[in-house]
């Protein structure tokens, strides 16, 4: 441990990594923490959950004049990942004045397709919920409603029947609260397994009650080992209960209760409350991680594929470019939104040597390569929407260039913006572009530090917007978010419908990193532990601080990015974002302490999402729920040190 610890260090310090590499200091340790509450309730209508289903006009019929769906409610009661079907039948009424059954004519749909089949008029459930059963034809459409009710119990492997009785039986008020999720949640429908943190002391098996809207579920199962079993009874919520939760919580949210089973009796902690969405996670996210050698790599999860582990995509084996001190760590990188390119800066933040790489082809991978180590080309890289262009962030400047081999170089963009500019990003539209700028004087560093013109350092940093035809970027900013003394604005990122920015905000009066040798301001915008999320609107205004997101203080939150769409949740807009963090993830990572500094040294910065509605015009309310970890990112024994989430489109099939 000692030597994979230096080598991180040696990766971090020497070569003034930025961000990405920053986290993974102290062998790479990070943690997660949990959150509460949520803007507007914990709970989320599914953006499926109503409404009429497919939008084909369906067959032709001769004549046919009107449909009508009969009966015109049903209600139907499932067990917990069972199924129920409720079958109904389709009358057409015709010009000459009859009317005929044409179940088997018509097409049929739901409101809910990846809850519900139908087929013939025969409707086969999957989930709680209210549902929306179509039948269409001619441009005409029938409909009819669906409830199903879940109700009933599941057990885990291993469970013995006789605790089943225990726990259903009485039970005193006890220490048996939910640390993980947190109370507030909102989780995607394909989210997968969900593993509950109960604090428990010597007790072995748990029931985890779910009820709401239509549910009233049951799980009994033994307290999983994991990190911290000791103090943790973890109880994993199998994915194909939770993905069928999303249509239950579309009006209210769920209550989550835990019971314990030990030689002391049954005990029962404080409810939580959570919800599932229909608006799913979507796209591929790749991001910046550790392997258990401590090199660095590019890994991701393909949401529209198998979301459950990670891919490594790139590793420093796969590197033929030159070493620089016999280190080949990569730092900042970025993708095309289609997924087919990767930018990635190599040796660190001032060598900045740089390389684009065609991930869908590894046999000749490489589309360019930078000049050797120390000559210097790109710290930082934004892509135009079609991948043809690239804006380049090298010593505080913008430099516009093609994407080819060798790149043409365009020009110098925003020199009327005097300042050093830094952590430029283009929306994923083309029509804006948002930056920070920030007065190299404020840096404290010595003068004669090469690394100080790096521009991942940027102490008292402002954000700046600027229009944008997709190619070029208008040298025309407006002031975003303005300068505030004792504070450091970063990290900004424009949401997939150009309304909305996030970006990470540092307080200058935050703990300090003491004895980390690089970027130990509290608030220099690299590493901050005091680091939180706000949301700004792309036509500026007063900040919102998503203090739900940022769960508990001194969390090191980082570089936020959001899903490439959005959808509708209890008749709101509903937008998810991917970032780092600190903070612990229940029981199992990060456990703070009082001494801050100490908490950050030893914790790994893992992967969180998190929901948020679109803010009500003139609303300053909170408009986010708490965060949610990102499960199976840590595939070995040892977490991994995970940051730099990037959020594209697709991810594309690599050879």
């Amino acid at each position: 441990m000692q030597a994979a610890g230096l080598r991180t260090v040696v990766c971090l310090l020497a070569l003034a990594i930025p961000m990405a590499c920053a986290s993974i200091k102290n062998n790479g340790n990070t943690g997660s923490g949990g959150a509460s509450g949520t803007g507007g309730g914990a709970g989320a209508g599914s953006g499926g959950a109503t409404g009429t289903g497919g939008m084909s006009t369906g067959p032709v019929i001769d004549g046919l004049q009107s449909i009508t769906v009969a009966p015109p409610t049903q209600t139907v009661t499932l067990a917990p990942g069972g199924s129920a079907m409720a079958t109904y039948t389709a009358t057409g009424k015709f010009n000459d004045g009859s009317s005929r059954d044409i179940s088997t004519k018509v097409s049929w749909s739901s409101s809910a397709p990846s809850l519900i089949d139908v087929a013939g008029g025969v409707a086969t459930v999957r989930g709680a919920g209210t549902f929306d059963i179509v039948a269409r034809a001619n441009n005409l459409t029938g409909m009819a409603a669906l409830v199903a009710t879940v109700t009933g119990s599941l057990t885990g492997t291993g469970f013995l029947p006789a605790d089943q009785t225990m726990l259903d039986g009485p039970a005193q008020t006890g220490p048996a609260d939910i640390k993980y999720p947190s109370d507030g949640a909102l989780f995607p429908s394909n989210w997968g397994t969900l593993t509950v943190h109960v604090a428990k002391t010597n007790q072995t098996s748990a029931r985890i009650a779910i009820s709401g809207d239509g549910v009233d579920i049951k799980y009994y199962g033994v307290c999983e080992t994991g990190p911290n079993s000791a103090t943790g009874c973890y109880v994993s919520l199998p994915s194909m209960l939770t993905s069928t939760l999303a249509a239950a919580s579309a009006t209210n949210d769920l209550s989550l209760t835990a019971r314990l089973l030990g030689p002391g009796g049954v005990i029962e902690g404080a409810p939580i409350k959570v919800a599932w969405t229909m608006v799913a996670l979507t796209g591929g996210l790749y991001y910046w991680t550790t392997l258990p050698d401590t090199t660095t790599s590019i890994a991701r999860y393909n949401f529209a594929g198998d979301s459950a582990m990670p891919q490594i995509v790139y590793t420093e084996a796969d590197e033929t470019m030159p070493a620089n001190g016999g280190l080949k760590c990569f730092g900042c990188h970025a993708i095309t939104h289609d997924g087919t390119k990767l930018a990635l800066t190599m040796g660190g933040s001032y060598p900045s040597s740089f390389q684009i790489i065609d991930l869908a082809n590894k046999t000749t991978p490489f589309v360019f390569e930078a000049p050797p180590i120390d000559t210097g080309y790109a710290t930082e890289t934004t892509f135009n929407t079609d991948g043809s262009r690239m804006i380049n962030m090298y010593r505080g400047k913008f430099l516009l260039r093609t994407v080819a081999n060798p790149p043409v170089d365009l020009g110098e963009m925003l020199t009327s913006i005097t300042e050093s500019k830094t952590d430029g990003f283009w929306s994923p539209k083309g029509k804006l572009f948002v930056f920070a700028a920030f007065n190299e004087t404020s840096l404290k560093l010595s003068p004669t530090d090469v690394n100080r013109h790096n521009a991942d350092i940027k102490t008292g940093a402002q954000l700046w917007i600027a229009d944008s035809d997709g190619k070029t970027v208008t040298d025309s900013p407006r002031l975003l978010v303005p300068r505030q003394a004792g504070f450091t604005s970063y990290y900004p990122a424009i949401s997939d419908d150009d309304a909305l920015v996030v970006f990470n905000r540092s307080d200058c009066t935050g703990p300090t990193k003491t004895g980390a040798g690089y970027g130990e301001d509290p608030c220099d915008g690299y590493d901050d532990i005091s680091g939180t999320l706000n949301l700004v609107g792309v036509g500026g205004g007063t900040p919102t601080p998503l203090t739900r997101a940022n769960g508990p203080a001194n969390s090191d939150n980082s570089w936020p990015r959001w899903s490439p769409d959005h959808g509708t949740f209890r008749g709101k807009t509903l937008y998810w974002l991917a970032f780092s963090s600190r903070r612990p993830y229940g029981l199992q990572l990060n456990q703070m302490t009082a001494d801050v500094q100490g908490s950050i040294n030893n914790s790994r910065p893992q992967l969180w999402f998190v929901a948020l509605f679109a803010p009500a015009p003139g609303s300053q309310g909170d408009p986010s729920f708490s965060a949610i970890w990102l499960p199976g990112q840590n595939p070995n024994p040892t977490p991994n040190g995970n940051h730099v989430p990037i959020w594209v489109e697709r991810a594309v099939l690599i050879q």
